[in-house]
């Protein structure tokens, strides 16, 4: 087997006059119109090839064994066998069966009917009917007391006992049952709320407006960690962990692009075994490591060159993980890439002076005289690291003058003094 690569893959052009190929594995090929370099990884493999039936359309994910996964999507479900990475088609009518989280064997939601799919036949089993039907639903959750919560593009609707109530009129983006059985309920544009666990004696939903604790209302993604603490995800202020204080306010971290994130727009995350928590957004995915003092933001999409909306993210096991994006099915394997040393910067040359007092040094191993007017200096300077070296920060400074502190981090190659 071969495959050819010429000027529609991206070369300059088709004429090839060498190849090298460095430590890192990159290809770096030079043609007849320029140089080209071919990365040798970036850690992400997609399963949408041509021959799948992914279409980049899901609306939610749920798991119905460890290895098999379940997709919402706008043409309707799909199986994706994580072990033979393939798709397949359960049903083919959009905005119509529902999975609902929380259910094993997996529950099915169907207009007025609860029901589950046939493995052979994947032909639609109803079990249950409801007293109203229910349109429009994106999620479908099942909470440990038995109600089952619908979200739809018209609001937030509960089934208990086969009768369907409407909580609130707000469409409804994201929402979660946390550790302590409270829910939590995000909206497009109305802000955040919180269901507790027990209702009153009216015997209706008590609905609290928590929104407050983060100021912004276009809710995306919500989230609990292990250590009970909520996180949020917002369309244009970035992502905030709420911990709940003893009063029943809430202590609020606030994470955007001035903290580091590649986007303000947030809409998933996960929790590591070590406590960092992933965040997806719309132009990929950070990582924020913790640390004794609060979390530092890596931004693994740049480290790896994987750029696409983020829309869910989950655990696989054994360090290996799985999110929906905007270009498909993402599989990667956490190889803790944040914990690396940084690359060995490099001085390339040093030139003293200017014009015809110019003193250009390239490998500096002595001590240098200069005269009084060769009072400038330009140093250039590199990392020898090539899977993304955009990426690369420089920090610098000059020991022994006026001011010693370290630059702001920069992508740069020189410093001028």
């Amino acid at each position: 087997n071969y495959e050819v690569y010429n000027e529609k893959d991206g070369l300059p052009s088709a004429i090839i006059n060498t190849l090298y190929r460095d430590n890192e594995k990159n290809l770096w090929i030079g043609t007849g119109l320029g140089l080209a370099k071919w990365v040798a990884k970036n850690n992400v493999v997609f399963y949408n090839t041509e021959n799948n039936e992914f279409k980049n359309d899901v609306n939610f994910l749920c798991l119905s064994d460890n290895k098999t996964i379940v997709l919402n999507t706008d043409h309707g479900l799909q199986q994706f066998q994580f072990d033979k990475k393939e798709f397949k088609n359960i049903t083919t009518v959009p905005y119509v069966y529902t999975p609902i989280k929380g259910t094993f064997p997996l529950l099915i939601h169907y207009a007025d009917q609860i029901g589950k799919i046939e493995s052979t036949t994947n032909n639609f089993i109803p079990i249950e009917k409801i007293n109203t039907p229910v349109t429009g639903v994106l999620h479908s959750y099942k909470h440990p007391g038995g109600t089952i919560f619908l979200t739809s593009l018209y609001g937030l609707y509960a089934i208990e006992e086969k009768s369907v109530k409407k909580i609130f009129p707000y469409r409804v983006t994201c929402l979660l049952i946390d550790k302590d059985a409270n829910t939590w309920v995000g909206t497009w544009s109305h802000g955040l709320y919180r269901i507790p666990a027990k209702k009153n004696i009216s015997d209706t939903f008590y609905v609290q407006n928590v929104t407050s604790a983060i100021g912004t209302s276009q809710i995306r993604g919500i989230y609990q960690d292990s250590k009970k603490n909520i996180w949020v995800g917002t369309r244009y202020a970035g992502a905030f962990c709420l911990t709940e204080k003893p009063d029943g306010g809430f202590d609020s971290q606030h994470f955007d692009r001035h903290s580091g994130l590649m986007s303000d727009w947030v809409s998933s995350f996960a929790e590591t075994d070590t406590g960092d928590i992933w965040v997806g957004s719309y132009l990929g995915l950070d990582k924020l490591v913790k640390e004794s003092s609060g979390y530092r933001v890596f931004n693994f999409s740049k480290a790896v060159n994987f750029f696409a909306e983020v829309r869910e993210i989950f655990s696989m096991g054994n360090k290996d993980w799985v999110c929906i994006a905007n270009k498909g099915i993402a599989y990667f394997k956490d190889e803790d890439i944040h914990q690396m040393p940084p690359w060995n910067v490099t001085i390339l040359s040093a030139s003293l002076g200017v014009l015809e007092n110019k003193l250009t040094i390239l490998s500096p191993t002595k001590n240098v005289s200069l005269k009084p007017t060769q009072n400038s200096a330009r140093f250039e300077f590199s990392a020898l690291g090539f899977i993304n070296e955009r990426q690369i920060l420089y920090s610098y400074r000059l020991k022994g003058s006026s001011d010693t502190t370290w630059s702001k981090p920069a992508n740069i190659h020189e410093a001028s003094y």
